[in-house]
């Protein structure tokens, strides 16, 4: 749980090996951009075990992530 003051944001998909670590990425990146960083609790899930085990990616997904993050 987030300190008081602060606000928590949790993004959630199926395996958390694309999608939710891609988008609590550029969240990230959005936030510090803002310089709020100090204020916000971001983090990633999965909702099934499906893919516990495999990489945290698939094909071109990292890819996708930073060239939206390093923009």
């Amino acid at each position: 749980m987030a300190t008081e003051g602060m606000k928590s944001m949790l993004f959630v998909y199926t395996g958390n090996i694309c999608r939710s670590p891609a988008t609590e990425a550029v969240f990230r990146k959005l936030v510090a951009d803002q310089n709020i960083s100090d204020r916000q609790r971001i983090e990633s899930a999965a909702i099934s075990t499906y893919e516990i085990g495999n990489s945290p990616d698939y094909p071109g997904c990292c890819e996708t992530q930073m060239s939206v993050c390093s923009t």
